[in-house]
């Protein structure tokens, strides 16, 4: 799911390329408006087979992570070439997760997987916002150390 038509076109073709068309679904929508409205409106509820207790097995996700003051601040090459909408992740920077997070317990099934890629000294705070509905949650270092990846098993 993207809201960016393009970002979507880029998508198709690489799953075309690596052979997987046939078995990935493209929603174009704004997930802040809410993933489970976007997703039963489209054709993919439709056309999968799910049962009641969740749509999903997996829901993976690297959303706009930038708090909007610090997008000023970014490198030339960032800041003034990629889309505002990639980048903007509202106020603190976590405006996509609060939602994802929330929509996401809706739509997975009871032990699945909900992962995030998150910003600089974010990951403590998505790690808190999933609390609520998921357990087993990890923080996961990138090959510079960094915490990068959030992830947990739906209750």
């Amino acid at each position: 799911m993207d809201i960016s038509e393009g970002a979507l076109l880029i998508a198709e073709t690489n799953a075309k390329r690596c052979g997987v068309k046939d078995r990935v679904f493209f929603i174009k929508g704004d997930i802040l408006g809410g993933l489970t409205d976007i997703i039963t409106q489209s054709s993919f509820i439709k056309d999968t087979k799910h049962n009641d207790k969740g749509a999903f097995d997996i829901i993976v996700s690297n959303p706009p992570y930038i708090p909007a003051e610090e997008i000023k601040t970014l490198h030339r090459q960032v800041r003034d070439y990629e889309p505002r909408a990639a980048l903007d992740g509202g106020e603190d920077g976590l405006d996509f997760y609060r939602v994802i997070t929330c929509e996401a317990a809706k739509l997975l099934s009871p032990g699945s997987l909900l992962a995030f890629e998150v910003g600089y000294g974010q990951a403590e705070s998505v790690f808190g916002l999933m609390e609520k509905d998921f357990c087993t949650i990890k923080i996961v270092k990138d090959l510079a150390g960094i915490d990068r990846v959030v992830m947990g098993c739906r209750k």
